[in-house]
């Protein structure tokens, strides 16, 4: 057993195994729909499995991101699009860190509890992985401040009943450009529209939004002070990275049982030398990547943040689950479709790992950068 996994932690991945096994029933019609499941998410707060980071005082488990980060992996081994619930708390951690003791009041017990949702506004049309090119901007104005611009590809942004805004509040400066904002669903300069035909994760809801206008009071700003929005979302991708790890993994392991169960239920096929090669290959893979962010996650918990260790743990999830699905899915072969469909969802799905929270590419390079401007050993 991994030292790591206390009773508290082994005991809540069992919990999110049997709950997703037990719910997660209907991701065939979710997902040709592109319906979220809003009563799972729901009944998944009311058990405790949203806001596991979520300090107990405000409605959560209060154990972690590593915690949090294991449910994650348990609910994309059974359904990675049904499993992106728990990406309905997404900013959360901004609000634990950087808002006021009345903002966290008002939303952290809702959203620990399944009973509002948040989503994080970062990207735009122009703005990806490159922070630097986010244009929304917010222009001080009597009491708070004045958004306006266009955020696309937003987790949540249809369904959210809190918005936290990245936004320029001062273009002259550098890193210092940047604020947060916390924005309410009835605010009026606010306008969505989902985001239909993604290739996968159809069944989490994506929007883009568009601000116009839009009046943020001063105390829905977060932080001490306006400018400290860089830290802030750099802190963010920090620990949203090693969420990801916890969806590559999964739909990685997700997708060795469904290729297990079919190879049991073949065994001429499964008696191929090269068929177990393959295999083998496959669980070597994910538990590579599992202990990648086992490491990560857990020291994140502990205040010991290495973007490089991060970013290396992103980016073997996101390959692995990218691969190993391929696998699995050249193993199952034609059973894919007409079984339970379940395995060509986590092909489609497992690609996003490899995008969002930082492409592929921008981990290659955080990684290196990180290591060559280290002293040498």
């Amino acid at each position: 057993m991994d030292p790591r996994l206390n009773p508290e932690k082994l005991g809540l991945m069992v919990q999110a195994r049997e709950f997703a096994r037990e719910r997660f029933t209907d991701g065939y019609r979710l997902d040709k729909e592109e319906t979220f499941p809003a009563a799972i998410h729901q009944a998944a707060g009311s058990a405790g499995l949203l806001g596991a980071y979520i300090p107990k005082e405000f409605g959560g488990l209060g154990i972690g991101f590593f915690g949090h980060t294991l449910i994650m992996e348990e609910f994309w081994r059974v359904d990675p699009g049904i499993g992106n619930i728990l990406l309905g708390i997404f900013g959360s951690e901004l609000l634990m860190f950087y808002g006021s003791d009345k903002l966290k009041r008002r939303w952290l017990p809702p959203l620990a509890e399944g009973r509002a949702i948040s989503c994080c506004a970062i990207t735009e049309p122009n703005a990806g992985s490159d922070i630097f090119s986010v244009a929304t901007s917010a222009i001080p104005s009597k009491g708070g401040w004045r958004l306006d611009g266009t955020k696309q590809f937003i987790t949540g942004g249809t369904l959210a009943d809190v918005i936290l805004i990245l936004a320029v509040s001062d273009p002259g400066q550098t890193s210092g450009r940047f604020s947060f904002f916390v924005a309410e669903k009835d605010s009026a300069g606010i306008s969505r529209e989902k985001m239909k035909g993604k290739l996968g994760i159809r069944a989490s809801d994506t929007a883009e939004l568009v601000f116009r206008d839009l009046f943020v009071p001063e105390s829905h700003l977060l932080g001490e002070a306006a400018g400290e929005g860089f830290s802030q979302v750099m802190h963010l991708f920090n620990i949203n990275r090693v969420f990801a790890c916890g969806q590559g993994v999964g739909v990685a392991q997700g997708a060795v049982d469904l290729a297990i169960d079919h190879l049991r239920e073949n065994p001429l096929q499964a008696g191929k030398q090269t068929t177990q090669f393959r295999l083998a290959e496959m669980l070597a893979s994910v538990l590579a990547a599992r202990s990648a962010y086992y490491s990560a996650g857990w020291k994140i918990d502990q205040g010991d943040i290495d973007p490089a260790e991060v970013a290396m743990a992103k980016l073997l999830a996101g390959e692995t689950g990218v691969r190993v699905a391929r696998d699995a899915l050249g193993i199952v072969g034609v059973y894919a479709g007409e079984k339970t469909r379940r395995l060509s969802r986590f092909y489609r799905d497992a690609k996003i790992v490899e995008i969002y929270e930082g492409a592929k590419d921008l981990e290659k390079l955080t990684i290196a950068r990180q290591v060559l401007k280290r002293p040498r050993g």
